[in-house]
């Protein structure tokens, strides 16, 4: 270990995993030469006596043939072949240290184009664990051991939480308010509240390391935790996750057999470091589990992740996970409507972030099955790397214009859920992978994940007793997107299969899902009845239910004069509510209807009445306009690519915003606007105008339309672009035409 800290430049360059499966055969080859240990000698550093045991000592140097062989294939990632290496071969000019021995050092792995290849030294804490983790015979003293190891982490994030004894706060200079007697009232705080300079310098540092919390308890004020008493919670909960019994009727005739994806190779290779390295690098700054450890501490104490790698492939080789993964605490997030309701209530999980990083790495290698097999539906666009919300609304808000414009009939339902993700049954989703090819090893790895788990309800006044969890997947868990999405597969493929839709630019639309939102579309009422019959025998044999009061319809019929008519629709027996003309329905962000105003008069006078929170806030006056550009703007700019907005209220807001800014900035309300809105660069705010937000909007709206993945998309949006300029030429457009129209001349 001292060698590989010791080495020179061009050593530094050799990745870790190699140095393992190599150390004990060659030590001699790592060993350093005598000029490069002097000038590159190693700093011991005191390990913390939580550290694994071990007292506040400086440790010995470790001896690299005390690393045992890594003949466990747990530890070490398979060999690969010559047609699948990533290794080249290393360049003798520049690769190869002086004064070395005959025994070739291990060469680095590719890296991307543009950056230089990293290595670290594997540190005497890696190599302990790794060594204990080789010698592990048992699940049990497996579990024993991820025990202490948690308990290690925690110990550790524990004693960085506890403040310092006896020290004294730094002094806080009061700063001096610039009174801008020009602003007539605007952006003015209030003058009865003093000034706290403690409290303006705890907000100013948070919103510097956590911007979002900050903004939560600027805007929110500080969490409102559920008041409802842990009893109520327990028994709502306990039937909520009690799960309901398989369903022993025969397979509805509409559930059609799902294919089978042949290729499941990558789903059974062990765990590579590099593989759990980059699922940790993306990983987010969010809220640990019961156990306290962040992904911060495990990027600290596990660089290169060889001990995580090591962990997740001795869950593979037992085919079980650790019993302290499978204890959650749920934290209850408002949605709306009564809060002492605990259905308005939306229940996240927080897990153990060893637990999450396994699920994630699990889940990045379903995913990759799952999409190259063929098994997401094009139809589904919740949680997949599009812009499903904008596609979606897209393809139906040209349906209820086409049927203005050609007058043709339609009929639209919106479909919800009732608890989807913490209702669907386990026993369907493991039913459904096994019936998608998923090789049973694996699967018995994702079916022990959901056995034997159990999680508390947070409140107000403490934790509930453990709720046993034998329904659903966890709100919260990397696995649970890909997996539902894969659960809700026999659902969408029952209407997406069948011969009935809606004919859009000569494109069939039958079926629309982002996760658990549905719509169906049909060219009329009874084939419409007829697709909800369908897709609710389907949910009644799955074990989910639809929640008719929060489901909608809309029956266009063209050849009338009052052409919307209040048909009723029912779903699994209940009646669905109609929507009227000019009434809209609220569909992933998107007021939808027929004739509706789409105008987000209420996002702006929120954003408007944030602004002003965020004025009297303790922020300092950089950070106030960041805040703005970051957490506000972008609510309107969501809206404003898939909806028709008019811009009197955007510059309404406009001129709201742009006081606020010019009193943030002490400036004269009589000042130029152009310092508010030119680029960072030039010295200016950067504070971008809505209503030009709306014209790029369009433009950024119509070009990903054009050029989308999806080829049912693209082909409406471009027939959709046709149609349009051949109305106003008269003739079919050329090419030409089309390129004058989006030209604007």
């Amino acid at each position: 270990i001292r060698g590989v800290t010791a080495t020179t430049r061009a050593q530094r360059q050799i990745p870790i995993t190699p140095i393992l499966r190599q150390t004990a055969a060659a030590p001699e080859a790592i060993r350093p030469t005598p000029a490069t240990r002097r000038s590159h000698a190693p700093t011991a550093t005191p390990q913390t006596a939580a550290t694994h045991g071990r007292p506040n000592t400086t440790p010995a140097p470790i001896d690299p043939a005390r690393l045992p062989p890594t003949t466990n294939s747990d530890i070490t990632p398979p060999a690969t072949t010559p047609q699948d290496s990533t290794e080249r071969p290393p360049d003798p000019q520049t690769r190869q240290p002086t004064n070395h021995t005959a025994n070739p050092l291990p060469t680095p792995t590719e890296e991307p184009e543009g950056q230089r290849p990293t290595t670290r030294p594997v540190t005497p804490w890696q190599t302990a664990w790794i060594e204990e983790l080789q010698a592990t015979a048992s699940f049990t003293e497996f579990d024993l051991l991820i025990d202490r190891l948690t308990r290690e982490l925690s110990a550790e994030i524990a004693f960085k939480r506890t403040p310092n004894q006896g020290t004294i706060p730094p002094a806080h200079r009061r700063p001096v308010p610039h009174r801008n007697t020009n602003n007539r009232g605007v952006g003015r705080r209030n003058t009865g509240r003093r000034y706290d300079p403690a409290a303006a310098s705890r907000v100013q540092k948070l919103y510097r390391t956590n911007r979002p919390k900050a903004m939560r308890e600027v805007l929110d004020g500080p969490p409102s935790y559920c008041t409802i008493p842990p009893e109520r919670l327990h028994n709502h909960f306990h039937g909520v996750f009690s799960g309901v019994p398989r369903n022993d009727a025969q397979r509805p005739e509409c559930l059609r057999p799902l294919p089978r994806i042949a290729d499941s190779t990558g789903l059974d290779a062990d765990f590579t470091p590099k593989e759990v390295m980059t699922r940790l690098s993306r990983t987010k700054n969010t809220a640990p589990g019961k156990d306290g450890i962040p992904y911060s501490l495990l990027k600290k104490r596990d660089p290169g992740c060889l001990v995580l790698s090591s962990i997740f492939n001795l869950c593979r080789r037992f085919g079980r996970s650790p019993t302290s993964w499978k204890k959650a605490m749920t934290v209850l997030i408002h949605k709306k409507g009564e809060r002492d309701d605990p259905s308005n209530w939306r229940p996240i999980s927080l897990c153990s972030t060893m637990y999450k990083l396994y699920a994630g790495c699990l889940a990045a290698r379903i995913t990759e099955w799952a999409t190259t097999g063929g098994a997401i539906s094009p139809a589904q666009k919740g949680f997949m790397p599009s812009e499903g919300c904008y596609e979606h609304n897209f393809l139906l808000q040209t349906v209820t214009q086409t049927t203005r414009r050609a007058r043709k009939p339609c009929a639209i339902a919106w479909l919800d859920l009732a608890n989807a993700f913490g209702s669907i049954p386990h026993h369907h989703i493991f039913d459904t992978l096994q019936e998608f090819g998923m090789p049973e090893s694996f699967l018995r790895l994702i079916r022990e994940l959901y056995e034997g788990c159990s999680t508390t309800i947070r409140s107000v006044e403490g934790e509930t007793a453990e709720i046993p969890i034998r329904s659903g997947v966890k709100q919260g868990c990397p696995l649970s997107p890909i997996v539902f999405n894969l659960a809700m597969e026999p659902l969408l493929r029952a209407i997406s299969d069948g011969a009935d839709g809606f004919d859009l630019h000569g494109e069939r639309v039958n079926v629309l899902a982002y996760a658990d939102d549905l719509v169906l579309i049909a060219d009329d009422p009874e084939r419409l009845q007829g697709m909800l019959d369908t897709i609710g025998r389907a949910a009644d044999w799955t074990g989910l239910r639809f929640n008719a009061k929060k489901c909608a319809s809309l029956h266009v019929d063209g050849n009338t004069r009052d052409s919307v008519l209040t048909t009723e629709f029912l779903v699994q027996g209940e009646s669905v509510v109609p929507l009227a003309e000019g009434q809209a329905y609220q569909h992933l962000g998107t007021p939808t209807g027929f004739r509706v105003r789409q105008t987000p008069e209420d996002t702006i006078q929120e954003i408007l009445q944030d602004a002003a929170k965020i004025d009297a806030s303790l922020l300092a006056p950089w950070q106030k306009i960041n805040a703005l550009t970051t957490f506000l703007i972008p609510r309107i700019a969501f809206v404003l690519r898939g909806s028709a907005v008019a811009k009197v209220p955007l510059n309404k807001a406009d001129n709201t915003i742009r006081k606020l800014v010019k009193s943030w900035l002490s400036l004269p309300q009589r000042a130029s606007n152009e310092i508010i809105y030119i680029a960072h660069r030039h010295g200016g705010a950067n504070v971008p105008r809505m209503g030009d937000l709306c014209d790029t909007a369009v433009i950024t709206h119509a070009f990903r339309l054009l050029t989308c993945p999806d080829t049912k998309v693209k082909n409406v949006a471009t027939a959709a672009l046709h149609a349009v300029i051949g109305k106003r030429i008269g003739r079919p457009p050329s090419g030409r035409d089309v390129a004058t129209f989006l030209s604007g001349s």
